[in-house]
């Protein structure tokens, strides 16, 4: 993906994560995933304890929501699994 930063109406890659910005709540994983990859976005999916889902940059801090899973990643692969994949 070229856009490394979710963070909507920017153009660089946020440089720290700014939940105002680079986080989109959605009802379904495929929607967050979808909606990613039209944007051409980079980031992480999180299962949120009430059931929802949540769209959130590359520099989302694991742990700043305490109940959120990382359920799905879009984008750039760990260097260890693009190592692997060549």
């Amino acid at each position: 993906m070229s856009d490394s930063g979710c963070c909507e109406g920017t153009d660089m890659p946020a440089p720290s994560f700014d939940v105002d910005r680079c986080t989109k709540a959605f009802t379904s994983v495929d929607e967050a995933r979808d909606f990613m990859l039209a944007k051409d976005y980079d980031g992480h999916v999180l299962l949120r304890g009430d059931g929802t889902f949540t769209a959130v940059c590359p520099t989302y801090p694991d742990g700043f929501y305490p109940d959120a899973t990382i359920v799905a990643t879009v984008g750039s692969e760990p260097p260890d699994m693009a190592a692997s994949s060549e």
